[in-house]
C-alpha cells in the first residue's frame, strides 16, 4: 500500500494546488469579463458620441424645415427680409387686443395675473379703452418694467 501512502503523505499540497489554479482560473474569468464591459462601455460612447454630432447637425443645420412623412420639400430662397416680415406678420395675429381681451386673456400676458388683468379691463372701461399700448403704464401696479415684458405681446385696435 504505498501508494495510498504517496496520497496521504502530499495531500494537502494537493489541495492547495487544487485551490490556487481554480482562484487563478476565477481571477481570469473576471477580468476577462471586466475588459469585454469596458470594451461594450467604449462602443456605447463613441454611439452615443455619434448620435451627439448628428443631433448638433440638425440644431446648426436651420434651413431646413420639419418634413411631415410622406411630403416632399420643396427649397425656396427666402431672404432674411422675407422671413422677418412673415414673423412681424405672425406676430401681429398673435397679440392680445387689450381694448377687447377677457380676464383670461390678460393673464395670459407675462407678469400680469388677476389682480392687474382686473385693473386693466377698470381703467379701459374707465377711459373708454387705450389709445396706444403705451398708456396701459397709466394702470395701477404696471410700470415700464412690465410693459417691456408685454409691449411685444399687446395691440390696440
Amino acid at each position: 500500500m504505498p501508494s495510498s501512502n504517496w496520497f496521504e503523505k502530499y495531500r494537502f499540497s494537493i489541495i492547495i494546488i487544487l485551490s490556487i489554479v481554480i482562484f487563478a482560473g476565477l481571477i481570469y474569468l473576471y477580468l476577462d469579463n471586466k475588459k469585454s464591459k469596458e470594451i461594450n462601455y467604449e462602443k456605447e460612447i463613441t454611439a452615443l458620441n455619434a448620435k451627439i454630432t448628428d443631433l448638433e447637425n440638425n440644431l446648426n443645420n436651420n434651413k431646413k424645415e420639419p418634413q411631415v412623412a410622406g411630403e416632399t420639400t420643396e427649397t425656396t430662397d427666402k431672404t432674411e427680409e422675407d422671413i422677418q416680415t412673415t414673423n412681424e406678420e405672425t406676430d401681429e395675429q398673435n397679440k392680445i387686443n387689450i381694448n377687447d381681451a377677457t380676464q383670461e386673456e390678460l393673464e395670459t400676458l407675462s407678469g400680469i395675473g388677476a389682480t392687474k388683468a382686473a385693473d386693466i379691463i377698470k381703467y379701459r372701461e374707465e377711459n373708454n379703452g387705450f389709445k396706444s399700448i403705451d398708456e396701459i403704464t397709466n394702470v395701477k401696479g404696471i410700470g415700464e418694467a412690465t410693459f417691456a415684458k408685454i409691449k411685444n405681446q399687446i395691440t390696440v385696435e
